[in-house]
């Protein structure tokens, strides 16, 4: 097996000053910024932790861009849903709710929804889909996974990096494998990324989870 690394940067900004919820979503756009930022995928997430460890682990936490409405399911701004193994905290969101809930990134680096009105620092971003998706995570040649796992997506084609690019365009991919007989590239939902199996015309790309 071998570890594939990558560089990953997003276009995040942090508004200091704490205030409600929306407040922060207006001040991310007076900003130049589209709003509270979306950061659904894995990379994104971690990457966002990082940038603003102080805050949430220090000031109560940091509001971002996801949001639940009445009559709605939780969404990111940008639209997308939450993944199926998204760091929820202490509990998973309710079934219904008759106000708006706004999400924060707690002090122990997990979600939770609030009612957004306790004052918090805001993080802005972008959403932008034309940009390219970054992906991260390694590589394990001669191996696939094992056990029953939901495939996202099977494709007929010979790339190992199309086959990962495929994956990245999937923010519920946690892992892909390209095999060479048939030449066949599949994706795959949340699972137990360790269980892997010998296969020596297979290789598969096995993408960071949720911290």
């Amino acid at each position: 097996m071998s570890d594939t690394e990558s560089s990953l940067t997003y276009d995040l900004f942090l508004v200091e000053t704490k205030q409600k919820a929306q407040d922060g979503a207006r001040s991310c756009i007076e900003s130049g910024y589209d709003g509270l930022a979306s950061i659904a995928t894995p990379e994104a997430y971690s990457y966002a932790r990082k940038f603003t460890y102080d805050f949430w682990k220090n000031q109560g936490g940091i509001y971002i861009g996801l949001v639940f409405l009445p009559g709605d399911v939780p969404r990111w701004e940008d639209g997308s849903l939450p993944a199926s193994d998204a760091p929820w905290g202490w509990d998973d969101p309710p079934a219904s709710t008759d106000q708006p809930l706004y999400a924060r990134i707690t002090r122990v680096g997990k979600l939770r929804l609030f009612d957004g009105i306790a004052p918090r620092v805001a993080l802005c971003g972008n959403y932008n889909r034309s940009k390219t998706t970054e992906i991260e995570g390694r590589s394990a040649t001669g191996y696939q996974l094992g056990g029953q796992r939901s495939v996202l997506a099977e494709a007929g084609m010979t790339s190992y990096l199309r086959c990962v690019t495929l994956c990245a365009r999937q923010k519920e991919c946690r892992a892909a494998t390209l095999s060479s007989d048939p030449a066949t590239c599949k994706t795959f939902g949340p699972g137990n990324n360790s269980d892997l199996v010998l296969a020596s015309e297979a290789k598969t790309f096995l993408r960071v989870g949720f911290v």
